[in-house]
């Protein structure tokens, strides 16, 4: 009995001690990440790109503790980018062209936007890992036989490509022809002080008068959704819907306008930026 219950008061003891031991690693976990995200909110792209560059774990540590984050919310913005997605491959602008829906996903970390995508396509499955999955389509499943299926074409950029889906890109500067895409994605991505030229450079790549941006941005970073949109608008856009609150974010839908390539003044950019995204402590 004297030994059955020093068993089972070590095995107590054990488990209390793996407790201690993977609380204090999600501190640690918690802490590096915040500590990311406040020199990624504060430094240019250029400066978050030679921090990459020169600690190529930190990457994977921020998503890491991203996740952390994310699993607090009640949906996943990435996720609402997919069914918007399919929502506008139903529209009759895109739905009566053979061409595919060309999409950039500007900003994407783990790609998880053209992960799902790819995933829910039937054409895709059984392909073997060698096929190159950026040039891989989706087609929607259409309700009507009459409907013809909409495939798309994501290509997903960031300072660095995480896995097959992810190309690396500087989004304040990418190489891709203008007037060329007809959607772009920020996906809780204009971090750094100069997040108002991926908006520029968003501007410059859409096609003029069809292409659509979609923004998701932590409500808490948007000191005004009026300056925001009016600096937005400032590049060659027009808000399209009513921005969406979604407790923890907020969703923006934007139309490219026909306008040529334009730049807001300097005081609207001030007053229309975005804030540093903090993380508390849990």
């Amino acid at each position: 009995m004297i030994q059955l219950v020093s068993l089972s008061s070590a095995l107590a003891g054990d488990t209390a001690m793996a407790k201690k031991r993977k609380s204090a690693k999600e501190r640690l976990m918690g802490a590096r990440f915040r500590m990311l995200n406040e020199e990624l909110y504060r430094s240019s792209s250029e400066d978050n790109q030679t921090l990459f560059e020169k600690d190529p774990e930190a990457f994977a540590a921020y998503h890491q503790g991203f996740r952390a984050q994310v699993q607090r919310w009640d949906q996943h913005p990435a996720m609402m980018m997919v069914s918007k997605l399919k929502d506008i491959c139903k529209m009759k602008i895109h739905r009566d062209k053979p061409e595919p829906l060309t999409v950039v996903d500007l900003g994407c970390g783990e790609a998880l936007i053209a992960k799902e995508i790819y995933r829910d396509s039937p054409a895709n499955q059984d392909q073997g890992d060698s096929l190159d999955v950026r040039q891989k389509q989706f087609k929607g499943k259409g309700k009507k036989k009459t409907q013809p299926k909409k495939p798309i074409v994501i290509r997903s950029f960031d300072l660095v490509a995480d896995n097959e889906y992810a190309e690396v890109g500087n989004i304040a500067a990418l190489n891709l022809e203008s007037n060329s895409q007809d959607v772009a994605i920020f996906s809780l991505s204009l971090m750094g002080n100069d997040h108002p030229l991926f908006i520029q450079e968003a501007a410059r790549i859409l096609k003029k008068d069809t292409g659509i941006m979609l923004v998701s941005e932590v409500g808490s970073r948007i000191t005004s959704q009026k300056m925001f949109v009016k600096m937005v608008e400032g590049y060659g856009f027009k808000l399209d819907t009513t921005p969406r609150d979604m407790n923890y974010f907020v969703f923006f839908e934007f139309k490219r306008t026909d306008a040529e390539d334009t730049v807001p003044d300097e005081q609207t950019i001030a007053a229309g930026r975005l804030g540093i995204c903090e993380y508390k402590p849990r």
